[in-house]
């Protein structure tokens, strides 16, 4: 029987189990890259759904804000209330004073029959 020469066959398994960890390691760093990648699209896609789901939200809101010329138009109104308004206080004012006088009135005694 042929006798094995021990010490080279465990030199040459320590050589084989070197190069196995090496090509592995090498294979774990060459194939991070894609993971690294898919992660980071995965992530941008979902900050593009909410991104867009936030437009929408938007397209939605700004389909009920008024026109420029909408506005305008309000604008003209409320001048015109406004000034309603203030001609409204003064002929209120004069009320205030009637009211005033006529409690006066009565607090003294001073009946009008």
């Amino acid at each position: 029987m042929d006798s094995w020469n021990y010490a080279e066959l465990k030199f040459w398994f320590d050589v084989l189990q070197w190069l196995v960890t090496i090509g592995l390691g090498f294979w774990v760093w060459i194939s991070r890259a894609p993971r690294e990648n898919k992660q980071a699209i995965a992530e941008l896609e979902a900050r593009l759904k909410k991104s867009e789901a936030e437009q929408e939200k938007l397209q939605v809101r700004l389909e009920y804000l008024p026109t420029k010329e909408e506005l305008h138009q309000m604008g003209k109104e409320l001048s015109g209330l406004a000034s309603k308004l203030d001609s409204s206080a003064g002929r209120m004012k004069a009320i205030e004073n009637k009211l005033d006088l006529l409690i006066e009135n009565e607090l003294r005694g001073n009946h009008a029959r």
